[in-house]
């Protein structure tokens, strides 16, 4: 449930940062023309796309970290350790959600 709580989070930031990328490129489209919006919407393309492909491995260490925890055999110090390590990876997903990562 609080993976879900993080997602929604990301997912409302990324569309509400895809919004506003949209309205500037529209600015930027009246004011420099279409090569400029061709570069503008190139660049935020490929942040994106770097943005999706980070998103997509720390879910899947999170996942490999929380199947770790829950199989058992770890010692107290690697169970803490593991969690931790599940924090700052919530914590790198993005700043809104990083406030909930702690909790």
């Amino acid at each position: 449930m609080k993976e879900r709580k993080h997602l929604i989070t990301w997912l409302v930031v990324k569309t509400l940062f895809l919004y506003f990328c949209f309205l500037f490129g529209q600015w930027l489209y009246a004011k420099v023309g279409l090569g400029g919006s061709i570069v503008f919407g190139f660049a935020v393309f490929l942040t994106q796309l770097s943005d999706f492909y980070n998103q997509y491995i720390i879910t899947k260490a999170q996942r490999l970290l929380k199947k770790q925890i829950e199989e058992g055999g770890l010692n107290p110090a690697d169970t803490e350790r593991n969690m931790a390590h599940i924090r700052r990876l919530e914590m790198k997903r993005n700043i809104f959600s990083s406030p909930i990562a702690l909790t």
